[in-house]
């Protein structure tokens, strides 16, 4: 007798372990440290997006699946919300991951010094190019410019 062939959700389920809290994914850990899932139509990348996907049915354009855990290996979908680049970026920086270099206010300050990258960099113990790329737009592209308060200098 034939096997049933499983459904995408329950072969993305079989590899889950259901926790009191967060439900964890075994998949093997892509290069950014988040399990890889295979989803419909063969498509594979971080099990929290593809579990997304698979239960909700899209993420809209331009917006991410996010963790309110901060648990890279969760996909309990209670545990996911969708959000912006920015809510993502500010998430990083409040639990304190590197990625995130300054806060929007020290980019603002950046954005509105006329001191040289390099003693910027120093001022805020980071590579010159995180200060170019500020400059630039490049990153902390929401961060507002505002004018320094007197003796304003953050660390």
């Amino acid at each position: 007798m034939p096997t049933e062939k499983k459904s995408p959700l329950d072969r993305f389920m079989s590899r889950v372990t259901r926790g009191p809290g967060c439900w964890t994914h075994s998949g093997s850990l892509g290069s950014h440290g988040y399990p890889q899932a295979t989803g419909p139509a063969g498509w594979s990348g971080p099990a929290h997006r593809v579990g997304w996907l698979l239960q909700v049915g899209s993420i809209p354009p331009g917006m991410m699946v996010l963790h309110n855990c901060n648990n890279k290996l969760c996909v309990r979908l209670d545990h996911l919300r969708i959000g912006t680049h920015k809510e993502n970026m500010d998430d990083m920086a409040r639990v304190g991951h590197v990625n995130r270099k300054l806060t929007d206010d020290q980019a603002s300050l950046v954005r509105a010094s006329s001191e040289s990258v390099s003693e910027l960099a120093r001022r805020f113990g980071v590579d010159p190019v995180v200060i170019v790329n500020i400059r630039s737009g490049k990153t902390y592209r929401y961060a507002k410019v505002r004018p320094a308060k007197p003796n304003e200098r953050a660390a």
